[in-house]
């Protein structure tokens, strides 16, 4: 089983092979206990630097851009903010990100994990979700990925809303399992939505911190 890494920067996509950091990230351990089926190869895509909301302001995938909406544009406006980055806090304001390219080739994925590190900033996150899938623009979406969703719930994220269980965490990441995550109608798995579209997206609302993403997958060789 081979391994590669996918990292998003600030104007491209970089592709490069995968290597143990020196400090091992908490997620180290949870993408090395993927086991891929021979013949296929664990790649991971990544947004965002873990480094436990330290550094940054780190960007969000340039194509993520697509996904403003008339209504997440008149937000912005009224509220004087714009979208935040990675590692970037305060009130009111939504974080919306493209992971692209998880599936090298376009290669068939047949099982896969999405991996996140959040927290809450300011004093409104109560009212705070989550959405998963393959979205045209905020609230607007093109049939093949209905919203996955998180909510947070005094002060921790509850699984309100998810069509079966597929999430665990550990000192506020988050893992859920995209063979499990469905569709709103329970049509499909994210894996499906992934071999179908070969992205994934992600909008908080709005007063939620990211550290990173990452977005494990077993892909057929």
């Amino acid at each position: 089983m081979k391994k590669s890494i996918l990292s998003l920067g600030a104007v491209s996509l970089a592709a490069m092979s995968f290597a143990a950091p020196a400090h091992a990230n908490d997620s180290d351990a949870i993408i090395n206990a993927i086991a891929c089926a021979p013949g296929e190869t664990l790649h991971v895509t990544t947004g965002g630097v873990e480094d436990n909301f330290g550094g940054g302001p780190d960007v969000v995938n340039p194509a993520s851009t697509v996904l403003d909406s008339p209504h997440l544009m008149n937000y912005n406006s009224v509220h004087s903010t714009t979208n935040r980055q990675y590692d970037e806090g305060g009130n009111n304001r939504f974080f919306v990100e493209r992971l692209t390219g998880a599936r090298p080739g376009n290669r068939q994925a047949t099982s896969g994990k999405v991996i996140f590190k959040v927290r809450p900033t300011g004093s409104l996150y109560d009212t705070d979700s989550l959405m998963i899938g393959a979205l045209h623009r905020h609230g607007d979406l093109n049939g093949l990925g209905q919203p996955v969703m998180l909510r947070y719930t005094y002060g921790a994220w509850s699984t309100l809303a998810i069509p079966g269980t597929g999430w665990t965490e550990t000192n506020n990441m988050y893992v859920g399992d995209l063979n499990i995550l469905t569709s709103a109608d329970g049509t499909r798995s994210m894996i499906q939505v992934l071999n179908q579209q070969n992205r994934i997206d992600f909008i908080w609302q709005e007063d939620t911190e990211l550290d990173f993403l990452k977005v494990a997958l077993c892909v057929q060789d």
